[in-house]
């Protein structure tokens, strides 16, 4: 596997993803990004067994193939790299090469076939909500704190569902710590099935 690609294209979503890929899990391969080249571009899959990141991102490839690496180390080196322009070769025994010339890095890839498996997601209907009222109900259901060891789902999630108005259908989200209880509703276009 060799391809290159432009840091100022990746670097963003390579930050954004640490979040997910830093989590605590029993499974050390969801520290992991999966990278895999094929054609002109490259697609980075990151799971943490709850969620999952896709992004597909426009690159050089010359050898085709799919690598598993740390996302924290993979990330460092893209930032600290002092070009725009990154080369990825992967060698033998699974180490990876980042760069070339006098900047080169050498880190080792785990099995991407330990990787957590992507789903697949097929014939869903989708509701469209506005970006400001979606924010504004992520941050209704995040008001309510849990300590870590909460063990009663419904105070760790929040319920979504479609309610009937006077006004006609709204989409609710509700979220409760067992003392209070936060409620926002808003305007949706769709159909929910059941």
């Amino acid at each position: 596997m060799k391809f290159s690609f432009d840091k100022k294209n990746i670097l963003d979503v390579l930050s954004k993803i640490q979040g997910l890929t830093g989590r605590k899990t029993n499974l050390t391969i969801t520290s992991d990004i999966l990278i895999k080249a094929m054609g002109s571009e490259i697609t980075i899959t990151a799971n943490d067994l709850e969620t999952v990141f896709l992004g597909t991102y426009e690159a050089q490839v010359e050898t085709e193939g799919v690598l598993s690496i740390n996302s924290k180390k993979f990330f460092e080196i893209i930032r600290e790299y002092p070009e725009n322009k990154i080369l990825i070769n992967e060698i033998e025994n699974r180490w990876v090469e980042i760069g070339k010339g006098d900047s080169v890095f050498h880190i080792v890839s785990s099995d991407y076939e330990n990787f957590p498996e992507t789903p697949v997601i097929e014939n869903i209907e989708f509701v469209e909500i506005n970006s400001t009222d979606l924010k504004k109900m992520v941050d209704v259901a995040s008001i309510v704190n849990y300590s870590g060891e909460e063990k009663r789902i419904y105070v760790i999630g929040s319920l979504i569902e479609k309610i009937s108005t006077d006004d006609g259908e709204r989409l609710r989200i509700v979220s409760t710590d067992s003392r209070r209880l936060h409620c926002y509703d808003t305007e949706f276009k769709g159909e929910f099935s059941k």
